[in-house]
């Protein structure tokens, strides 16, 4: 766990009753997956968010810490594996479009994965092979949602909008957005080949995206918009 304190954040290893420093700014340290080390964006406190300059820390439990990137209007956007990162944003304030990219901060070597205006719901599937990205108010070309790599390659457009979680490594489930219906029903799709199977009905419908898949996806929990209440069930294999 951490929290701020002035101009660092005071992180406490419970397991170990351990206490250390990172030079965070005020900003919060996002985990990589071993918890081994901490990355987090500062920004610049003026000027509008597109061309507000962001930097992107990374630091080890020493709480020495490297810039690895400067982007403007984005700024840290999640861990791929214990060495690369993914960043979103522009890389001059000027630029019209921003850029997901990858960035290896060991090598130094990046690669770009999708343009767009903005990207909104960025997810990345456990293990950091895919992510699930919306774009909104752009060219219709680069608007929905979208399934890619993070090795790279042209991102997947879904036929179907509506909410996802990741369910594992390559495997997404989507509750479509469907008008007039009584119940909804959760679909899921592979992220390698875009095929979608129909799992389950639910029966109900789901209040306010409020619905979550537990940590070997299966099982999902959610709240009914009828009664207000949560429900829980096994999805199918």
């Amino acid at each position: 766990m951490s929290w701020p304190r002035g101009t660092s954040s005071t992180v406490e290893v419970l397991a170990l009753r351990e206490r250390f420093s990172l030079p965070t700014k005020g900003a919060n340290p996002v985990w990589s997956p071993s918890s081994r080390l901490a990355a987090w964006t500062v920004s610049s406190q003026s000027g509008n968010f597109d061309a507000r300059k962001l930097e992107v820390y990374v630091s080890g439990q020493d709480g020495k810490a490297r810039k690895i990137a400067t982007r403007y209007g984005g700024g840290f956007a999640g861990w791929l594996d214990e060495e690369t990162v993914l960043l979103s944003g522009k890389r001059t304030p000027k630029d019209s479009l921003r850029v997901l990219e990858s960035l290896n901060f060991r090598t130094g070597g990046t690669k770009t994965l999708a343009r767009a205006q903005n990207f909104r719901s960025l997810s990345i599937a456990p293990g950091g092979k895919y992510m699930v990205y919306t774009v909104a108010f752009d060219i219709k070309e680069r608007n929905g949602i979208f399934l890619a790599s993070t090795s790279g390659g042209t991102p997947r457009a879904l036929s179907t909008f509506g909410s996802v979680r990741w369910r594992n490594s390559d495997k997404l489930l989507m509750i479509p957005l469907e008008q007039n219906v009584k119940s909804h029903r959760v679909f899921e799709v592979n992220a390698t080949t875009g095929k979608s199977r129909e799992l389950v009905n639910l029966g109900r419908k789901v209040t306010l995206d409020d619905w979550s898949v537990s940590k070997f996806g299966e099982r999902m929990v959610f709240r009914s918009g009828g009664d207000l209440n949560v429900y829980a069930l096994e999805l199918p294999d």
